[in-house]
Formats: structure tokens, sequence, C-alpha cells
């Protein structure tokens, strides 16, 4: 058996594969996010960020007005703001 091993050539091929096709791939989806994916995003939170903005301000007026409502001595008007929206923190 060990005659039969010891005549058997075996070859061990230690160059690396060629990567050339798997890095083009992987530039070009790095392209893609980075000129599709990316900006939507960004927008999509610049806006996020703009409402939630709008909405603290919103608020805020809201009390200032209710202050003033209740100096002049004029019936007092609730307006309510839907609070149960979900944020986009519980979406995801």
């Amino acid at each position: 058996m060990g005659e039969v091993l010891a005549a058997q050539q075996t070859t061990v091929n230690l160059a690396p594969p060629d990567l050339s096709e798997f890095a083009a791939t992987l530039r070009a989806l790095a392209q893609s996010f980075d000129t599709g994916l990316v900006p939507v995003v960004r927008a999509m939170n610049h806006k996020a960020r703009l409402d939630h903005v709008i909405w603290d301000r919103v608020q805020v007026l809201n009390e200032q007005l209710q202050a003033v409502v209740g100096k002049v001595g004029a019936p007092q008007v609730n307006i309510r703001f839907c609070t149960d929206t979900p944020s986009l923190e519980d979406e995801l």
C-alpha cells in the first residue's frame, strides 16, 4: 500500500483564483448603492427630519395659542393632534 501511495503523484496548485469578474461585480454593486439607493434614503431621512421639526413647531404654536386664548377669556379650543401615528423606528 505504501508503494502505491509513494508512486502516486499529487499536484497542488496554490495560485490564487482569478477574482477580476468578482471585483467588477462588486464595483458595480457599490456604484449602484452610491448612485441609486443612498440618495433616495438620504432624501427620505431629510424629509422625516423636516416633518419632525414642523410637528414640534406646530405643537409649540398650539400651546402658545391656548395660552393666549386663556388670557383673553375666550372659550378654550382644544386642538388635538394624532399622536398614535407609528414612528419610522416603529415601522423598521
